[in-house]
């Protein structure tokens, strides 16, 4: 019985041990990206104050970027505090950084020129471009979003509103007042079938309209959900 305890305390003080030198930042499996020959597969400090790049992250240290297992990109970005990650699923992104590294100094005199070259419409909380092509890619999203939306907001609409034709038809048929004295307090056959169809119709406009407030699959809401999804998040 001793030996058994001192055997699960010796297996207690290894572990113990071991987590306590664990480094503080897990090393990730798949290898990094290279982006460019001047940075190699990492933008550090300087390179970062060179190239202007990640301008809201403050004590920056580190930058590498992994391609994610879902498609698209992922950075992991060291700081003096801690570590962030943030997904890009633009396919152009590494392509656009490469370049932004080759022409630095080019770009910065002539930025517009850079951003038509590569259709870029706006950029990202950490400076990164958003181009045309993910902005469309997402409008799709929103458009196949809209259609599942305005289709149910349709048939609710419809649903409700013949609903409602049954309650105004009947309380303007003509016939005995309302409860019928025999008890029956709905006859369906009185109801004329026009208030049906007048409902049913105003019903579906009613929910196409809300189904069009619902979901906007423009531009502007695209690049909304773009940056939202590229914001930094900590991993502890």
């Amino acid at each position: 019985m001793r030996r058994v305890v001192a055997i699960i305390l010796l297996m207690s003080l290894i572990l113990n041990c071991s987590i306590r030198v664990m480094p503080k930042y897990r090393e990730r499996e798949e290898k990094p990206i290279f982006l460019h020959e001047y940075v190699g597969d990492n933008i550090d400090s300087i390179e970062r104050q060179t190239y202007a790049l990640f301008p809201s992250i403050d004590g920056f240290v580190e930058a590498v970027l992994y391609e994610h297992p879902w498609g698209g990109y992922e950075w992991e970005i060291f700081t003096e505090d801690g570590r962030f990650v943030a997904y890009n699923e633009d396919s152009l992104a590494v392509a656009i950084l490469a370049d932004y590294i080759e022409r630095h100094d080019e770009i910065v005199e002539s930025n517009a020129d850079f951003e038509r070259a590569w259709d870029i419409v706006d950029y990202d909380v950490l400076g990164q471009p958003i181009t045309q092509k993910e902005v469309d890619s997402v409008i799709e999203q929103l458009k196949k979003r809209r259609g599942r939306r305005m289709a149910g907001c349709l048939v609710s609409g419809c649903l409700s509103g013949a609903l409602l034709g049954c309650l105004v038809g009947y309380g303007v048929r003509e016939g005995p007042e309302y409860p019928d004295p025999e008890g029956a307090f709905l006859d369906l056959a009185d109801i004329p079938k026009e208030a049906i169809g007048i409902g049913a119709v105003a019903g579906a406009l009613a929910g196409l309209g809300v189904g069009a407030m619902a979901i906007r699959s423009d531009a502007q809401q695209a690049i909304k959900i773009i940056k939202e999804g590229r914001k930094p998040r900590v991993v502890e």
